[in-house]
């Protein structure tokens, strides 16, 4: 299990990893990223401020396709900060497919957004300041 989350830290090498935790079950979750990031709506286009965590689910049995590695990564959002520190349960999970894209994007409002395209649907985000926009696409499109 140690070799395997060497591995993966290793292809992401240019991401700054800052936890890696394993639990009770054995499974193992490194955070990749996270911050704040305004969402647009699913059904009601509103956008709502939410934190988001995105982690590498690494299972304690080891799922392998053609001896490669297949982690689950998923964004995590959750109503504030301290929801997520405290371990309460996420407002919502988007699971990130090997062919997920991640696009800059101007919305409907006129911001500049990023677009994840997942099999399930498109989801809008606003991230301010465009550092950390840029930061985040940068993330993201090393999973895809």
């Amino acid at each position: 299990m140690l070799a395997l989350k060497k591995e993966i830290e290793q292809e992401m090498s240019d991401v700054e990893l800052p936890a890696s935790t394993t639990s009770g079950n054995g499974t193992s979750v490194i955070v990749l990223k996270s911050g704040f990031a305004t969402k647009e709506g699913l059904l009601w286009k509103t956008w709502r401020r939410r934190w988001f965590v995105l982690r590498t689910i690494l299972p304690m049995e080891v799922r392998a396709v053609e001896g490669q590695i297949k982690p689950t990564h998923v964004l995590m959002y959750y109503s504030t900060e301290k929801e997520a520190v405290i371990g309460e349960k996420p407002s919502g999970i988007v699971y990130l497919s090997k062919g997920h894209t991640t696009v800059s994007k101007t919305s409907r409002s006129g911001r500049e957004c990023l677009q994840i395209q997942t099999s399930g649907c498109d989801r809008i985000y606003f991230v301010q300041p465009e550092e950390d926009k840029e930061e985040w696409l940068s993330v993201l499109n090393t999973l895809s």
